[in-house]
């Protein structure tokens, strides 16, 4: 998450437009805030599964434990396994905003990692857009600015304004999982690790990166 934050910061001082064009520093930002909501949940997961964290007065930490064992045995997705962590540990689906946002998240960053160009007749060269996700992204008003020239996806999801809004959904990800995690032995071990680096109560500042 360190990663994503430096980025950002970058973009900050350097005062670029909200919805400027092609910030390279916005690329990093959404990778990472993707890659480090995987690795929280991840790690939490990794923590569920060790003895030290059971307690007979939570069972629901338990139960969390042995849904993500079927789950990594059927290779579900961090999505999925999102939408497990609170229904084994509330007994309730995630805010369906949040999920919602998060699913964008990771289908920006699939976009960002697996571009391909468009060799369509009239496709310019440009990589290739997918309508329904280009749509939602216009919604948020994150996409760059239209501009005289012809932008491909990527330069247009490179902005300011795209980062700001993928360390939020990020952020919000993370307070809401440790907010769901009963008290206990667990929920300490996590803000202790991830929390600073989230923005999530207290915790060291070097955290996973």
């Amino acid at each position: 998450m360190n990663v994503a934050r430096e980025a950002y910061e970058r973009l900050e001082v350097s005062g670029v437009d909200l919805r400027e064009p092609g910030e390279a520093d916005a690329l990093p930002v959404v990778a990472f805030s993707a890659f480090a909501v995987e690795a929280l949940l991840n790690e939490i997961a990794a923590f569920a599964l060790s003895d030290a964290f059971h307690d007979p007065e939570t069972p629901s930490i338990a139960t969390f434990a042995s849904l993500l064992q079927e789950a990594e045995r059927s290779r579900a997705s961090t999505l999925l396994k999102f939408r497990l962590f609170f229904v084994a540990l509330n007994g309730s689906a995630p805010d369906a905003r949040l999920a919602s946002d998060l699913r964008l998240l990771f289908a920006v960053r699939d976009l960002l990692a697996h571009t391909h160009l468009d060799t369509r007749p009239g496709g310019k060269g440009l990589a290739f857009e997918d309508p329904k996700l280009v749509g939602r992204l216009r919604a948020l008003d994150v996409l760059a600015l239209e501009s005289a020239r012809p932008l491909g996806i990527v330069d247009r999801v490179a902005t300011r304004a795209m980062a700001a809004w993928a360390l939020r959904v990020a952020e919000r990800v993370a307070a809401d999982v440790t907010h769901a995690i009963p008290q206990g032995e667990l929920r300490t071990q996590v803000l202790d690790l991830f929390g600073a680096c989230f923005g999530v109560a207290r915790g060291p500042r070097e955290c996973g990166r």
